[in-house]
């Protein structure tokens, strides 16, 4: 159901060959807003001078934000459309205000199924606090793990933290672990892709925490109806619209490991509402599989949701 092409990159752009004839003849296109992309420019072009209908699917504004030099090139690729598919429903708001003649749909990164995502689960004790994601120098684990040797140390607590991936830091990680002497408290799982193990992960965990920039791991956490702890001075990604949801996040000061561990004091005694029912809720309703499918499908044919 796809068809695999070469990327050739020449300095910060690069160009998909291959494709490009199904692309042009197809009724109904989405393209990459990514403005590297001379491939997405190409498609654009030639699609809105032959009168095609072509949407584009990405971040309304880069990481660096609303202020970075590349995003008049964004707008223009988007003027370029017939409309823009946006991650979450804040962005495409944020879409129709800038261009308001052009419909902005809804196409949230999603992980799992409505029926996933709304199954019951054996009630456990909530005893763990859980990082899911890459362990490279960006997402500042060390921040989490130096937080939790000032956790364990400040109560006898009966907690453990799960750290789910890997990466770069990984083994300076573990090094960090038995400097603090909490190696017998943390548990390091690798990369873990089975629904029902991950699953199982959340369920013993009173929160998720993102010590870096929060992005789909907070839908994921939501999903589980796990609150999250999330730094207050990264780049987060679009995703982090959800903290608007009631109980959905919890705040930390920057780089202060004081600050995460008084957040981990927090979300450990109020562990027994764990899991929130509004946030699983919540998630099942807008990101999910089905939704995102329908906001793609909706885009490709110029329906309105």
């Amino acid at each position: 159901m796809y068809q695999r092409v070469r990327m050739l990159r020449v300095g910060p752009l690069f160009i998909q060959v291959g494709g490009w004839r199904d692309a042009w003849r197809s009724d109904g296109l989405v393209v990459d807003l990514n403005p590297r992309s001379v491939t997405a420019w190409g498609l654009l072009i030639l699609r809105r001078l032959g009168g095609k209908h072509t949407v584009t699917w990405g971040h309304l504004s880069p990481r660096s934000g609303r202020d970075s030099p590349t995003r008049h090139l964004r707008k223009a690729m988007r003027r370029l459309s017939r409309g823009f598919v946006a991650y979450t429903p804040g962005q495409a708001q944020s879409a129709r205000l800038e261009i308001p003649d052009q419909p902005a749909w809804v196409a949230s990164n999603a992980l799992y199924t409505r029926s996933q995502l709304l199954r019951p689960w054996l009630a456990k004790e909530r005893t763990n606090a859980i990082y899911v994601g890459r362990l490279e120098a960006e997402k500042r684990v060390h921040l989490l793990v130096q937080a939790f040797a000032l956790f364990v140390r400040s109560d006898d607590k009966d907690v453990r933290l799960t750290i789910v991936g890997d990466g770069d830091q990984r083994e300076a990680l573990e090094a960090e672990c038995m400097r603090l002497g909490i190696e017998n408290r943390v548990d390091f799982h690798g990369w873990v892709y089975d629904f029902d193990n991950l699953a199982s992960l959340y369920a013993s965990s009173f929160t998720s925490v993102s010590p870096g920039f929060a992005g789909l791991g907070l839908t994921q956490s939501l999903g589980f109806g796990v609150p999250q702890i999330v730094a207050d001075d990264q780049p987060h990604s679009p995703e982090i619209e959800l903290a608007d949801t009631p109980g959905a996040v919890h705040w930390f000061q920057g780089e202060s490991i004081e600050s995460l561990h008084s957040t981990l004091d927090l979300t450990y005694a109020n562990r027994n509402s764990v899991p929130l029912d509004n946030l699983q809720i919540h998630i099942a309703t807008f990101y999910t599989a089905e939704a995102m499918a329908e906001g793609l499908l909706a885009s490709v044919m110029n329906r309105r949701i």
